[in-house]
């Protein structure tokens, strides 16, 4: 048996998938499929960005697949990386409310941009007119983090 040692993350996480059993469309496989493309995109792995690289990569371990099966793959691949783009990307809707500011009523907004809860004070017009951009509330406020 042989100890592959310092071999990059992500090779590792395709290696999981592929030797498995990837054709099965069982969930456990289809976990291990998300694990890697997870893991490529963490580490931001260039070895399989394109159809091409991925290909023979399939072809390396199991020279058994057909071009259908690793073009699904490929797809699947290519959808589930567009979801996270678009969840890495997301505005999360944007909040306006009237509160109390130390005695004084007043509009305040707050936006969740980059992983961070930015809030800030907006005046009665800007509330009015449906409030501000994420970038004008990332300029103006101080940044808050999810504990504090």
């Amino acid at each position: 048996m042989t100890i592959i040692i310092n071999r990059e993350i992500t090779d590792l996480a395709f290696y999981y998938w592929i030797n498995g059993f990837p054709t099965s469309s069982h969930p456990i496989d289809w976990r291990r499929f998300l694990g890697f493309i997870i893991t490529e995109r963490r580490y931001r792995c260039k070895r399989y960005n394109t159809y091409e690289k991925f290909r023979t990569e399939c072809l390396a371990y199991l020279d058994n697949l057909t071009e259908s099966e690793i073009k699904n793959f490929w797809t699947e691949k290519q959808r589930v990386e567009d979801f996270l783009d678009d969840i890495e990307n997301a505005e999360i809707p944007i909040q306006r409310e009237l509160v109390n500011l130390n005695g004084d009523y007043g509009y305040i907004q707050q936006n969740i941009i980059d992983h961070k809860l930015y809030r800030t004070k907006i005046t009665n017009e800007e509330y009015r007119n449906g409030g501000i951009s994420p970038a004008e509330v990332k300029k103006r406020a101080k940044v808050k983090t999810n504990n504090s």
